[in-house]
């Protein structure tokens, strides 16, 4: 398995930013470690490391959480893998739907992948120890998801924020054909 590299960044009053990297092939377990970290500063931000973004991502992430306190702030990110769906979902009956369709403007979800989001110290708390561990079957982000909706806190997406996902080609919106 491919080492993951994870970064942690502490935004306090949107000026002072602590980077850290975790590798190994045990995503939750290294999500976790950040987030334990994550809890000596105001907002806790990862990235995954095959993600590309632009310069300002974690800056207009800030501005984001300003608007919706008290939630987990993403921007939009798609599958590497065909057929390269938005990497957000609702939960409909007993199962987690991709959202192929969405607004122009920041909205909710029930989940966000992990590939690059913004959480207040609060909501890391609020959620508990080891807010990334697998439960029910899921990966680390749905798990992780899934906990910030039990806990009350809401998942917030702007998807004028797009991430890149790194595969033999960046992938992007434009690579999303249809519907999910």
């Amino acid at each position: 398995m491919v080492n993951l590299v994870r970064y942690s960044c502490g935004c306090g009053k949107f000026g002072k930013i602590q980077t850290m990297h975790v590798e190994g092939a045990d995503v939750a377990k290294n999500r976790n470690i950040i987030a334990k970290e994550g809890l000596k500063y105001d907002y806790m931000l990862q990235i995954d490391s095959d993600m590309v973004f632009e310069k300002d991502y974690l800056l207009r992430l800030c501005e984001i959480s300003k608007k919706f306190s008290d939630c987990v702030v993403s921007g939009l990110a798609y599958l590497g893998n065909e057929p390269h769906f938005p990497a957000i979902f609702k939960y409909e009956g007993e199962r987690y739907v991709p959202i192929g369709k969405h607004p122009a403007s920041p909205f909710e979800v029930d989940v966000v992948g992990g590939f690059g989001f913004l959480v207040p110290k609060n909501v890391i708390v609020g959620v508990g120890d080891d807010p990334f561990l697998r439960i029910d079957g899921l990966q680390e982000d749905f798990s992780f998801s899934k906990r910030v909706r039990d806990a009350s806190f809401r998942i917030i997406v702007d998807p004028s924020l797009e991430l890149g996902h790194l595969r033999p080609k960046e992938i992007r919106g434009d690579d999303f054909h249809g519907q999910a």
